[in-house]
This record gives structure tokens, C-alpha cells and sequence, in this order.
């Protein structure tokens, strides 16, 4: 768990490092708290050597 902003009105964001095994995909679970509540997107199976030394941008809402 990353918590990339705390406090009223808070907003950051925050690199994350991970070590992955050579063979495996990986499931994204990104939460955000909306005026609506909690929203939560999830991507399954993501090919992250295809990511390797690039950003995973996740966008939520418009």
C-alpha cells in the first residue's frame, strides 16, 4: 500500500519501486477517494516488461 496524499485537499504523487519475478503478469489496484466515496480500477494480467524503465499512468474520472 502506497498512500501518495493525506489531509484535506491533498494531492501527490509518489514513484513506486517493485522487484518482479522474470515470468509473471501482475494485477494493478489503484483506489481513489472520490466526491462519490471510494472507486477502486483494477487491471488484470499487465505485461510489465513491456513497462520495463517506463511509467504505468493510471488515470481515474475524466
Amino acid at each position: 500500500m502506497v498512500d501518495t496524499g493525506s489531509g484535506y485537499n491533498a494531492q501527490n504523487a509518489k514513484p513506486v519501486h517493485v522487484g518482479l519475478s522474470s515470468s509473471v503478469d501482475i494485477d494493478v489496484h489503484v483506489t481513489v477517494m472520490t466526491r462519490g466515496g471510494r472507486k477502486t480500477e483494477v487491471y488484470s494480467d499487465v505485461d510489465w516488461r513491456g513497462l520495463a524503465g517506463k511509467p504505468l499512468v493510471v488515470k481515474i474520472g475524466n
